[in-house]
């Protein structure tokens, strides 16, 4: 684990000041300071994230390569589907997509890419299998 993956998990349930990890592979020396804003609910889910957020993350790769993952069938998919949701005055699907991969690297381990991967598996774009290899 390293500490920018940990805080970003953690700053996705409950509002962080920072974060620390000790020994990247013993759970006991991870840490983490809330903010004075932040309620016991959120302190608690941020120990859930540490109690159970896999030790070795997935690494992140390229946002090109990302893409060039998606055949040109999945990615047509993926193009009618946002397309479907614009029309509809849904956003949601888009702008997962369009956060995902306006940066330079795609962080497989980011509670968005996640809601990703379960948003194009939801909607028929991908199948599981699928999901499991672009995502993995």
């Amino acid at each position: 684990m390293n500490a920018v993956t940990l805080h970003d998990a953690i700053d996705d349930v409950c509002p962080i000041i920072s974060c620390m990890v000790g020994d990247q592979d013993d759970r006991a020396t991870w840490s983490f300071v809330p903010t004075e804003a932040a309620t016991q609910a959120q302190i608690d889910a941020g120990n859930n994230v540490i109690a159970t957020i896999p030790i070795n993350p997935i690494m992140p790769c390229a946002t090109a390569d990302f893409v060039g993952r998606f055949t040109n069938q999945e990615y047509v998919k993926l193009a009618q589907q946002r397309l479907a949701d614009t029309q509809a005055a849904k956003a949601g699907f888009s702008k997962n997509w369009d956060m995902v991969v306006a940066t330079d690297l795609v962080d497989f381990n980011r509670k968005k890419v996640q809601t990703l991967r379960d948003q194009l598996v939801a909607a028929g774009v991908i199948t599981q299998a699928r999901a499991d290899q672009i995502f993995g």
